[in-house]
């Protein structure tokens, strides 16, 4: 290594950045859900970051009311109004910097076959726009603009992403440990990736599962307010949880309904939305449960090998035993105005937009038509 790499890597062998940012203690000493506090708020959006998201959402409303517009527009229709609106965890606020922003675009009346041209329509106007198209299928297309990530998909007005959405956010009011206790479960989550981009396990079926703990563990009388107390009592839970008999279920008003019968037998792990059919788990299979309860119970004795050891004798803080730090790192630099050294950068990969939408097929050629002019050239 160079010695501006080893400059670089200098400052990331001193702990967690959460921490080092702060300038606190790194030996142990700071309080556990002191630290757990900081780390949540590490995890957030910039004020910049929030900022993007917007403009991206007013950037999304303009050209998709036009796109609408003009493939809906008819003799009979002459107007057709498209709304976008934030749902997911950029609206319930328990997103992270790294969170996509979920952007439904709601039209009344909507035909879902042509979805996929407008998504398509929408990906040929980005690079105009300075969006950058990630990925795109016949339901949604995967952006970045600026610091801001989103992913935009089609629906009808009320959508059922919107409606869970709300309800998600009256819970976290309810609820004020569900933020922390979630950013740290996805984190988890995340650097064992059983979060995935396959759709194995996705952030909402973590989302709920946090608020179903947290409505059964405040039914008790012994519930503590005491977030290292709640984590490790969060990781317990779901470590015996009976998987096999038993679906976990969002809040609704009724404690009986949290964890029903299993509905979904064919999967191993059943998260219910009421406001959304299906699991919404997605396809978790038997070897990465077994992995996610062997990783929670390794959480647990961590979180009380630490809570019972004196501080002098830690060494570490409490979430330094239990989040990889290393994919964070990057974090820091960016909170810090610095720019991100080129050891912690990650490469995006690229996506090249298909000459047609997703669900149409190219146009065939024809067997006399003239070569274009490099093909002429070749021959």
């Amino acid at each position: 290594m160079t010695r501006s790499g080893q400059k670089e890597a200098s400052v990331e062998v001193q702990g967690p950045p959460w921490l080092f940012l702060r300038q606190m203690p790194r030996d142990g000493s700071v309080e556990g859900s002191l630290e757990i506090e900081v780390f949540g708020d590490f995890m957030k959006a910039s004020e910049q970051e929030k900022d993007d998201r917007s403009s991206l959402r007013v950037l999304v409303q303009h050209n998709m009311q036009q796109i609408v517009q003009n493939t809906m527009e008819s003799e009979t229709v002459s107007h057709v109004d498209a709304t976008v609106k934030v749902v997911g965890s950029c609206f319930t606020e328990i997103d992270s910097y790294a969170s996509a922003v979920d952007l439904v675009v709601e039209v009344p009346d909507l035909d879902s076959s042509v979805v996929p041209t407008m998504l398509y329509d929408f990906a040929r106007r980005a690079p105009s726009l300075d969006v950058v198209v990630n990925d795109m299928t016949e339901t949604y297309v995967d952006v970045t603009f600026r610091s801001a990530r989103g992913r935009i998909f089609f629906d009808v007005p009320n959508s059922p992403a919107r409606k869970s959405a709300r309800a998600i956010s009256s819970l976290i009011k309810k609820h004020p440990q569900a933020a922390a206790v979630t950013r740290i479960f996805r984190s988890i989550l995340y650097q064992m990736k059983f979060i995935d981009n396959k759709g194995s396990f996705t952030p909402h079926a973590a989302t709920i599962m946090t608020l179903a703990f947290l409505d059964q563990y405040y039914s008790k009388p012994y519930a503590s307010t005491n977030l290292m107390t709640i984590l490790c009592e969060f990781f317990v839970f779901y470590t015996g949880f009976p998987y096999d008999k038993c679906s976990i279920s969002l809040p609704c008003g009724d404690p009986t309904k949290l964890f029903p019968p299993k509905e979904h037998l064919d999967d191993q792990l059943s998260v219910i939305d009421p406001s959304i059919p299906g699991n919404v788990a997605a396809s978790t299979s038997q070897p990465k449960l077994r992995m996610m309860i062997a990783t929670f119970s390794s959480v647990i004795l961590s979180i009380k090998k630490w809570g019972d050891s004196r501080h002098v004798s830690r060494g570490k803080s409490l979430l330094f035993n239990i989040i990889a730090t290393k994919d964070l790192w990057s974090r820091y630099y960016v909170l810090k105005g610095l720019p991100i050294p080129s050891h912690l950068k990650v490469e995006e990969k690229t996506f090249t937009l298909p000459t047609c939408p997703p669900n149409s097929k190219p146009a065939p050629e024809e067997e006399d038509a003239l070569p274009n002019a490099s093909e002429a050239f070749e021959a």
